[in-house]
């Protein structure tokens, strides 16, 4: 049996992440087929402006250093909002808790996970959340379902260590994906991980805009561009030069 490290991790975030997800691009939850369809509203300013939505890439959870499965509370929220992908050109992202990637979940095998779901009245569409770290259908997908306005509570174990995607996975999921809505859970395995200099945390995605990349004012989703897989922006953290010495 291979042992878990902290190579086997990166390679698990930079191939098998990304082979999920993209696994999951043609599948819709169940649940999601009872939900009253809404229009994507791609070309729309979300009136909830923010300076950035680029998560940290060192805002990480510290290592667990306990030695018996807890419980850990999770709250994540899915927030629309508007941001800079670079100076002078604005996107609506989707996003979880307001940044891009969503917040870096760290766990230990064994622990029991009780996450808190609420999708804002603010919002103009339903969002949930399906971890790729969940057995189960949908991986949670189901149970998170929530129309603007309401909260849902998903409780699982983490059962197996490994680096997994999270990710919203409603009708039209790729187009949520890539305009911000995944991340990452951790779960360790009960020795830990051998330790390290420095962790950071990003996340590459492509984005797909009806405007050409530089093109100032605001830039709605183009559905037409990520069929072709014809990317205005390929990012990381959500935006361009977000975390070097010459961004922003």
């Amino acid at each position: 049996m291979l042992s878990t490290t902290r190579r086997r991790t990166l390679q698990a975030l930079g191939l098998g992440g990304v082979a999920s997800l993209a696994g999951c691009a043609n599948q819709a939850p169940t649940a999601a087929q009872s939900l009253e369809t809404t229009t994507e509203p791609a070309q729309q300013q979300s009136p909830n402006v923010v300076d950035m939505v680029a998560a940290d890439p060192t805002d990480i959870p510290d290592p667990i250093d306990r030695n018996e499965p807890a419980e850990v509370d999770v709250t994540l929220r899915p927030e629309e909002v508007t941001a800079e992908v670079e100076d002078g050109v604005t996107f609506t992202y989707m996003t979880y808790n307001g940044q891009v990637p969503g917040p870096f979940i760290r766990v230990r095998q064994g622990d029991t996970v009780n996450l808190t779901f609420e999708n804002p009245e603010e919002n103009s569409m339903p969002h949930n959340v399906d971890f790729h770290a969940v057995a189960g259908p949908g991986g949670g997908a189901e149970a998170t379902m929530t129309n603007p306005g309401e909260t849902a509570t998903l409780r699982f174990k983490a059962t197996y260590p490994g680096a997994y995607i999270y990710h919203c996975a409603v009708p039209n999921l790729d187009m949520h994906i890539s305009a911000g809505m995944f991340g990452l859970i951790l779960v360790e395995p009960p020795e830990g991980l051998p330790d390290v200099d420095h962790e950071v945390y990003i996340g590459q995605h492509e984005l797909y805009t009806d405007k050409k990349a530089g093109t100032e004012g605001h830039h709605g989703f183009d559905f037409d561009a990520m069929r072709n897989e014809e990317p205005t922006y390929v990012l990381m953290n959500g935006e361009k030069f977000a975390w070097t010495d010459a961004g922003r």
